[in-house]
């Protein structure tokens, strides 16, 4: 780029060959630079890594599965996905804390709010009642188990 700048454009302004000049001699990291993060650098990208999945409500299952597991070591050798066991506790808990977190914040900086529940019966019969508050956005606050769901007779 730098050739083209001197040899075709002689009026291109000093300041844009410099930049040229800067940008080319910029350091690229290496491959084995990028796969042995610290891991700070980690913890952002593992929680991102969590909630994508929580998001996508993919099976955790799903992660012992090989073609999965082949897909990913295709695309980054370094990359490791969590087992379903760590994804179901230590991962969870992790984002859980970290999602109710910022939504304790978007509640108490919020100028008015507005609770919203809703009840059903799930498989296993139990009462189960939902809250959401809007702040105007939606966010999910807390879940009860209140027991047996009742029946009457006609």
């Amino acid at each position: 780029m730098q050739t083209h700048l001197n040899d075709n454009c002689p009026k291109a302004p000093n300041s844009a060959k410099t930049k040229s000049t800067k940008i080319l001699e910029l350091p690229v990291p290496s491959i084995n630079e990028i796969s042995s993060q610290s891991s700070a650098a980690k913890k952002p990208k593992k929680n991102l890594k969590t909630q994508a999945l929580f998001a996508a409500g993919i099976p955790f299952s799903s992660l012992e599965n090989n073609y999965i597991i082949q897909f990913f070591q295709r695309l980054r050798p370094a990359f490791k996905l969590p087992n379903r066991k760590k994804l179901a506790n230590e991962l969870f808990d992790d984002v859980f804390d970290e999602v109710k977190a910022k939504c304790n914040e978007q509640i108490l900086q919020a100028k008015s709010l507005t609770m919203v529940s809703d009840g059903w019966s799930n498989i296993n019969r139990e009462l189960v009642q939902n809250f959401v508050i809007c702040t105007p956005k939606p966010l999910f606050f807390d879940t009860i188990y209140s027991g047996e769901e009742s029946h009457t007779v006609i």
